[in-house]
């Protein structure tokens, strides 16, 4: 009697895991799934930063060889192409480096030929321009929420000090809402973009884009 007992409570056992089992691999993968995209989050935002600094300190990260200090510094993000620390362009991230500076009597000086001083002849006179963009990664699958420039980037990222006082183009709709700047003051953007959809395990779970943005 006994020994028929225990059958039926294995067996009874076995039917509760049965139907519970299939909730609790979606828990699991859920868990698992949200402490990866937090990491990879973690790692952007620690990215956004190294690049600030880097540009706050004057190194020319249009070079791919001072790229590739700052790709180190990418690890599981995608944007650099495997087995190296070059950037992928075909990859699954993209940093955006940004100088965001606002128009004022000195720049209109130095980009606008015999400027008489007022700011009516200085077309972007007062207004936040994008000064120098550098891309890094995958640069055509993502747009920054900077903006874009509307003229030509020189080899090192910079645009050139007609077009930024000139070029009504150049100008970013971010800014005031961001961060409001003095004239002829500036500031750098960084921005990360990452696909991590490949480390997930269920759709229902995905949260692929990752998106970080840092102000220095």
């Amino acid at each position: 009697m006994r020994m028929e007992q225990k059958r039926r409570e294995k067996g009874s056992f076995l039917l509760e895991f049965a139907l519970v089992a299939p909730v609790l691999v979606v828990l699991l993968a859920g868990t698992v799934d949200v402490g990866m995209s937090l990491n990879r989050a973690l790692v952007a935002s620690q990215v956004c930063r190294n690049a600030n600094v880097l540009m706050v300190r004057g190194l020319d990260l249009s070079t791919t060889q001072n790229q590739k200090l700052l790709m180190r510094t990418a690890a599981g993000l995608g944007i650099n192409s495997t087995g190296t620390w070059n950037p992928n362009p075909a990859g699954n991230g993209v940093i955006f480096l940004t100088k965001v500076l606002r128009v004022g009597p000195l720049e209109c000086s130095v980009g606008i030929s015999n400027w008489n001083g007022t700011p009516g002849t200085c077309p972007n006179y007062g207004q936040y321009v994008i000064a120098t963009r550098i891309t890094i990664g995958n640069g055509s699958r993502w747009q920054s929420k900077t903006g874009n420039p509307a003229t030509a980037l020189q080899p090192n990222g910079n645009l050139s000090d007609s077009d930024i006082a000139s070029n009504t183009g150049n100008i970013t709709p971010q800014f005031p809402g961001i961060i409001a700047l003095d004239l002829d003051q500036y500031t750098f953007v960084s921005e990360v973009f990452a696909d991590t959809s490949a480390y997930q395990l269920f759709s229902i779970t995905q949260t692929p884009l990752i998106y970080v943005r840092n102000l220095s």
